[in-house]
């Protein structure tokens, strides 16, 4: 199954268990919180009129609501309405937010509408060309987009195991259209000042569990077809390591572009 739009809404993102398996393993094993770390590089000085698109789950602002300045204000758009019902159900106490389903490609707000967009690890989900003008659209002219995503080298590992041990496993990951060595070049296109800063980490997974069931959130709604056994196999070469080293290192590199 290729990565596409439909897939995203009625595969990957139909509820929000994949993601949030993905999740736990970066809460549970990262040295520190990628969010949180995102937040403290956000130049925001005062009261803000916020757009996040492709919230996910709410796990950003669950981290850094209180973060922002009193009297800010909140719009989180998601285009799965069952990550909006997630969010409004996690996010009670964003007294100043609305929750909205929609594509980012299309945003239903007029022209200079907020002071800040955060696009997080989801213009890969979408076509840049019609997504970051439209980003850019809903900014007013002092304000910024938050955008992050992944390395090439992101994680690399855990997919090279996979297409060893099965000729059916993807080839191709969700991230590869807009990898940071390619959103260097698109973002510098649509944006004449771009600041950017590099989060890296390294995942020191104790339970191998945590890194096969990532695998099977990245890949089992794409129905690829691998062996019965894949799984299985998987889980053990990872165990094996753990075994000998106490813990599977997984590399991280994921850049944060100001724009």
């Amino acid at each position: 199954m290729r990565i596409t739009k439909e897939y995203i809404k009625q595969g990957q993102y139909k509820t929000t268990g994949y993601l949030q398996t993905r999740i736990e393993l970066h809460t549970l094993f990262s040295s520190y919180s990628f969010h949180s770390w995102v937040r403290s590089k956000l130049p925001i000085t005062r009261p803000a009129r916020v757009l996040q698109v492709a919230c996910g789950t709410g796990q950003f602002m669950a981290e850094n609501y209180y973060k922002f300045p009193v009297g800010s204000t909140f719009v989180l758009t998601d285009v799965s309405e069952a990550m909006i019902r997630r969010c409004e159900e996690r996010l009670t106490f964003m007294r100043s937010a609305e929750f909205q389903v929609c594509d980012f490609e299309t945003l239903p707000f007029p022209p200079e509408s907020f002071d800040i967009v955060l696009a997080h690890h989801c213009i890969y989900h979408a076509d840049h060309e019609k997504s970051l003008p439209e980003l850019k659209r809903v900014l007013k002219a002092d304000g910024f987009v938050s955008v992050t995503t992944n390395s090439e080298s992101h994680m690399l590992n855990v997919f090279e195991l996979g297409i060893r041990l099965s000729p059916q496993f993807p080839r191709d990951r969700h991230i590869d259209t807009f990898v940071e060595e390619k959103a260097d070049k698109i973002l510098a296109k649509h944006f004449q000042n771009v600041q950017k800063y590099v989060s890296t980490d390294v995942l020191k997974v104790t339970d191998a569990s945590f890194v096969t069931g990532f695998i099977r959130s990245e890949i089992e709604a794409r129905r690829t077809g691998v062996d019965e056994d894949f799984y299985e196999k998987y889980t053990r070469e990872v165990d094996e390591v753990i075994r000998e080293k106490c813990f599977y290192e997984i590399p991280k590199r994921s850049p944060l572009y100001v724009c």
